[in-house]
């Protein structure tokens, strides 16, 4: 591959300032052309939501690389997929068929019925408007790929390390950001966090017998944390660890 002979690229870009006149100077994007987002949110965010799928039908309609990364996060997700499509992705038929049902022709109304969730996710506008129709008519939820806010909900960014799972969304906006920051999160998370979980789930359980009032634990867990709880699971030291959930819980119950 040839080096880059180009001028170097900027650390980052400060784009003028919009009506002031120089959106236009020097070759490029042709800044006075593109559509500026509002600074005014006038759509609602969505309600961060962890669907429990585990054995149960979802439909995706579309058998395109869309389609491939819907069904796949189904079956990582537990769930069961009908695939509707003319035509598959070699990874589509590599899933395994006691998880996955290929139905090879177009879509028809009816292909949804029995599943929990449905996509929408065909290079056909109009097929994907049925789709949407057809769920809505069943009362099944859906998302759309090709107009995300046409449906019911959306699929985050998400990245998996043991028992967490963290999703990031854009709301639509820039999809490749909410991978950037997904990728950002993923390298942050220290490699000791199952162990961490490990110890807050046990730590957890015996709170919850020793203070039984909710708005009283969520008291001692603050308490634990400003005390250096974190520091002391970052450390590796549980002992010590167990002493701040130990005196946050004294401090609390006033014993």
């Amino acid at each position: 591959m040839g080096g880059h002979t180009g001028p170097p690229c900027p650390d980052r870009y400060d784009a003028p300032a919009r009506g002031s006149g120089s959106e236009t100077t020097g070759p490029g994007l042709g800044l006075d052309r593109l559509v500026w987002p509002s600074n005014n949110r006038t759509v609602p965010p969505y309600l961060p939501v962890f669907f429990d799928l585990h054995g149960r039908l979802c439909a995706v309609v579309g058998g395109g690389a869309v389609a491939t990364r819907k069904a796949r996060a189904v079956v990582g997700a537990g769930g069961q997929v009908r695939v509707v499509a003319p035509a598959f992705t070699a990874e589509l038929g590599a899933l395994p068929r006691e998880r996955v049902e290929l139905i090879h022709r177009p879509y028809e109304t009816g292909d949804l019925d029995g599943a929990c969730l449905a996509f929408a996710a065909t290079d056909d506008p109009r097929v994907n408007q049925q789709v949407l129709r057809d769920a809505r008519a069943a009362g099944i939820p859906v998302a759309s790929a090709d107009a995300p806010r046409s449906g019911d909900f959306i699929l985050p960014a998400v990245h998996r390390h043991g028992e967490i799972t963290i999703g990031i969304s854009t709301g639509g906006a820039s999809p490749i950001a909410a991978q950037l920051v997904r990728e950002e999160v993923a390298r942050s998370l220290d490699g000791r966090v199952d162990d961490w979980l490990e110890t807050l789930a046990a730590l957890r359980a015996a709170l919850r017998l020793e203070v039984p009032d909710p708005a009283a634990r969520r008291q001692a867990w603050r308490r634990a944390v400003a005390a250096g709880l974190l520091d002391h699971l970052r450390a590796g030291d549980l002992a010590a660890a167990q002493r701040s959930i130990e005196l946050a819980r004294q401090a609390t119950s006033g014993s």
